[in-house]
């Protein structure tokens, strides 16, 4: 299993992070570049399905759950025969400061490379903060 994760001090109020979190859900291509034919389901439970098509035309499945409370959106594979993964976006406000953090964890699949997360988290972040800071 391999982890990585960035955080970053954002200028923004947490409910306008949160905000944007929650509209990733719906409109991942306004947060990564290249995103095409998303579906979204919305499932039992308070659970999202989401389906997508990534810049390299990879086609995606993932179960999507929100908690306000905490203030964490979790992002699960489904049926990936690439690896099994994990991302969770966080929002923390902490001594006056808003944090935000993606955490990527996952394994591959027999047979199948490693992915290197860590680029891709660490830009998924800093986009996200400056859409809260704009």
């Amino acid at each position: 299993m391999s982890a990585t994760s960035h955080t970053a001090t954002v200028a923004a109020s947490v409910e306008k992070l949160w905000q944007l979190l929650l509209d990733k859900i719906e409109r991942p291509e306004k947060y990564i570049d290249g995103v095409t034919d998303v579906e979204i389901d919305q499932g039992r439970d308070g659970v999202t399905i989401r389906k997508m098509t990534l810049p390299t035309g990879k086609r995606i499945m993932e179960a999507i759950t929100a908690d306000e409370r905490t203030r964490v959106v979790v992002f699960k594979s489904i049926g990936d025969p690439d690896a099994v993964a994990l991302v969770t976006n966080t929002v923390f406000e902490e001594d006056g400061e808003v944090l935000l953090n993606f955490t990527y964890s996952g394994a591959p699949r027999a047979g199948a490379a490693p992915a290197n997360m860590m680029e891709m988290i660490h830009a998924a972040v800093e986009h996200t903060k400056e859409l809260a800071e704009a």
